[in-house]
């Protein structure tokens, strides 16, 4: 029998797939605007769509791989690829302007891609934790309050509005503050999943501590730049990232 933990998680990863399609519906649509707008479909915003279905595919197959092993790393590992699905908000910082909307709307979206970048470093950084045998059980409560730490800061962080990044995005104010945030907690994160080897009597630890790291170093190209130099490598190391994290934590826990 299904336990009613189980059962809420299952719901969120439904949820999350539900979200992951809405946001291309929303995507779509607004590639539709910009183009009958006076503005030619960019490359750049391909790349975006190419990023959704991969988050997407991804969702599915994690989501039957959690279905067979309950393993909470895999569960957030889920939400970190999820999270991915908000960088395609870059691609509607354009409407802005070429829909004489209100420029708050760039800044509402630029805070939404942050807020997401750092929801799913605190994902991918609580993955490691139940790597090393982090016992706590609500899991929806972790969720929600990983969701609330992440809009705080991505409410707080300052963003300079009279500067545009290359990635569509209000330029932050406080770019040093933001990197050390994200590379204590991949460090951070490593470090567990280095730990989990030793703690757990398994090497494939070691492995997915690799994973990780292609993992972060994926999502930090990909956002850096929307140009094929940048973004395809990016794109491989997230998808090199997923297959040997969920391959060797699917070995650990069904002994395939």
């Amino acid at each position: 029998m299904i336990s009613s933990r189980l059962k809420a998680q299952r719901h969120m990863l439904l949820a999350g797939f539900v979200f992951n399609l809405l946001l291309i519906v929303i995507f779509l649509i607004s590639e539709y605007l910009l183009l009958h707008g006076g503005l030619l479909f960019k490359e750049l915003h391909l790349g975006l769509l190419i990023l959704l279905l991969f988050s997407l595919f991804t969702n599915m197959a994690l989501r039957n791989l959690y279905i067979k092993t309950s393993s909470l790393e895999v569960f957030f590992l889920f939400l970190f690829l999820l999270s991915l699905t908000l960088e395609s908000l870059r691609g509607l910082a354009t409407l802005p302007h070429s829909l004489n909307a209100p420029l708050y709307i760039r800044n509402i979206l630029s805070r939404s891609v942050y807020w997401g970048r750092v929801f799913g470093l605190l994902c991918l950084f609580t993955s490691s934790l139940y790597g090393v045998g982090f016992k706590y059980s609500n899991h929806s409560a972790l969720v929600i309050a990983l969701l609330f730490i992440s809009l705080v800061l991505g409410s707080i962080l300052p963003l300079d509005i009279t500067a545009i990044q290359g990635e569509l995005l209000y330029k932050l104010g406080d770019r040093k503050g933001y990197m050390f945030l994200s590379y204590t907690l991949g460090l951070l994160l490593i470090i567990n999943f280095l730990a989990a080897a030793f703690i757990r009597s398994s090497k494939r630890f070691l492995i997915i501590a690799l994973a990780g790291l292609l993992l972060l170093v994926g999502r930090e190209l990909v956002f850096l730049s929307l140009q094929p130099l940048f973004f395809l490598p990016g794109l491989v190391l997230l998808v090199l990232g997923t297959l040997i994290f969920s391959r060797q934590i699917g070995l650990f826990y069904l002994w395939v």
